[in-house]
């Protein structure tokens, strides 16, 4: 391999890329162009695959864009890897779940949350219903007024995140 080949494969990453990429989703995210923020998301990961901030902006991206299956791959991710913030990733992997019907393992996994004393007083009432809920789906009721509100949730949580983020991006 002569000179000029190996210079021609050396990437050179510009300062700061991998922030500039977290706020270019960022802010697609805020437009719901989800492609498009999904597209900046993913390649902010790929620059900095430890980054919680880009796992959650991926999830809420995938979420609203329907890939919800997706989604919860990559909150499930999160969890095995302890990136973010261990109850906000719960309680998005939760809500997917419910969006996805899958109430056997919502149940199992707030009834280890429980066994294991991980979920914070304040988050306490919350998990309780949610685990209502999923029981109540195991036994065949069609109650959708907590899917309503968990889905609402679920919005409300990507506000937050997007607006707690915001200002510390730029």
């Amino acid at each position: 391999m002569n000179k000029r080949e190996s210079k021609k494969d050396k990437v050179i990453l510009f300062p700061g890329l991998e922030k500039r990429l977290l706020e270019k989703g960022l802010d697609y995210l805020k437009q719901k162009k989800y492609r498009d923020a999904i597209q900046f998301l993913e390649q902010a990961l790929e620059h900095d695959p430890e980054n919680g901030d880009v796992f959650v902006g991926l999830v809420l991206a995938n979420y609203e864009a329907g890939n919800t299956h997706q989604a919860k791959e990559l909150v499930a991710e999160m969890l095995r890897s302890g990136l973010g913030d261990y109850i906000q990733a719960i309680d998005m992997y939760l809500m997917i779940l419910v969006q996805l019907n899958e109430y056997s393992e919502v149940v199992t996994t707030i009834e280890a949350l429980l066994e294991e004393r991980e979920i914070p007083a304040d988050k306490h009432e919350h998990f309780i219903t949610m685990l209502e809920f999923g029981r109540r789906m195991l036994n065949g009721e069609t109650e959708m007024e907590p899917r309503r509100v968990l889905k609402r949730n679920l919005k409300r949580m990507s506000l937050i995140f997007l607006t707690i983020r915001a200002p510390m991006t730029r």
